[in-house]
């Protein structure tokens, strides 16, 4: 695995980075990925934390991405912790909570906000597919 430095205010944090696509078992890649997650939110403990919630015709692997956000929600326990439904957030963004990936690229567009995530070919390109939707969605619930 590789590091990505994320820039939070001020701050420059590095968080793991691994490419989907590399030889580590699920476990070692959900270890690493968990890892790094802890200690860059125990980095900015007056930061409040926003979950997506989870949707309620998920598919995929759902348990997987429970467990892993559990373990995540009971590590900080004792911080403020919110959760926004993702029709809710579709709905706050777009006005619309049937609002499908695209449309919520689009409002991210339309308030100039995408060099947050750059404008990459990849991004324009695959801009209503994970990972670029769920970084989306995460912008979003930082403004909530």
């Amino acid at each position: 695995f590789s590091t990505k430095e994320i820039v939070v205010g001020q701050n420059v944090s590095v968080i793991p980075y691994i490419n989907p696509k590399n030889d580590l078992d699920f476990n070692t890649r959900k270890s690493i990925l968990l890892n790094g997650i802890i200690n860059f939110i125990s980095a900015y403990p007056s930061i409040p934390l926003i979950f997506e919630d989870y949707a309620f015709c998920a598919n995929g692997r759902i348990t997987d991405l429970a467990e892993f956000t559990g373990v995540i929600k009971w590590t900080f326990r004792d911080r403020d912790q919110k959760k926004v439904a993702p029709t809710s957030l579709k709905k706050i963004v777009t006005g619309n909570g049937r609002a499908s990936k695209l449309d919520m690229y689009n409002a991210l567009n339309q308030n100039q906000k995408t060099s947050i995530l750059g404008t990459s070919n990849v991004i324009l390109k695959e801009k209503g597919t994970a990972p670029y939707s769920d970084l989306i969605d995460a912008y979003w619930l930082s403004c909530i």
